[in-house]
């Protein structure tokens, strides 16, 4: 009951940011739609001495959406992995330990960005991206003088019940035309509420984009 509960608030929330799209799409003068996807480097700041980071991937659908000559706008549906991995490695007495660490968090975003268009082939853009947290997986292993001596992995429920469902972010970058229809994108993400739900949880996170964007 309380994992419906909590799809209910997330698809309210999806829905209304979606019709936020819908209306203001209504009134352009300029639509166009197109596919982007690429790379994903994900960083976890933390408290100790070494950041958590990793590479993912992102792939979804796009639609640019023009009023007039300064004021446009680019909004995106992405389905986005945020792969990191973590390896520690330590000795007891003379047995060298090392313990690694994987996580694969998959989110649905939704950013709705302002469009500048600085010349005919260079555009920036800026404004809030909606995160909701799709699934999770989990996996820790600990291998003792290069033996595996324990994997164990984490799915569902017990790999999210600890993680935000519903994330707000920052989303800044730039995009330069290569083609008439194929653009590179850039972007950096900022997490402005932590992914985890504990309180005092300081793991904000921080992701490049690197994009191919094709227009159709």
């Amino acid at each position: 009951m309380i994992l419906i509960y909590i799809k209910y608030k997330l698809m309210k929330r999806l829905v209304f940011a979606l019709l936020i799209v819908t209306t203001t799409a209504g009134k352009a003068q300029d639509m166009q739609f197109g596919l982007k996807g690429g790379l994903t480097y994900s960083v976890f700041p933390k408290d100790g001495p070494e950041d958590w980071d990793g590479f993912g991937f992102h792939i979804g659908g796009l639609m640019d959406i023009g009023f007039s000559e300064l004021l446009n706008f680019r909004t995106e549906l992405v389905l986005a992995d945020r792969g990191i991995q973590n390896k520690t490695p330590f000795a007891i007495f003379t047995t060298e330990v090392v313990a690694k660490y994987n996580t694969f968090p998959l989110y649905l975003t939704l950013p709705i960005l302002y469009q500048y268009k600085a010349g005919n082939k260079f555009s920036l853009f800026v404004g809030p991206q909606f995160s909701f947290l799709l699934s999770n997986t989990i996996r820790s292993m600990v291998y003792v003088d290069g033996e595996l001596f324990a994997d164990e992995r984490l799915k569902g429920e017990d790999a999210t019940n600890f993680m935000r469902k519903f994330e707000l972010g920052l989303a800044i970058g730039a995009e330069y035309k290569l083609a008439d229809q194929l653009n590179l994108g850039v972007r950096y993400i900022r997490g402005i509420q932590s992914t985890g739900e504990a309180d005092g949880s300081n793991d904000f996170y921080n992701g490049v984009q690197l994009s191919l964007l094709l227009k159709l």
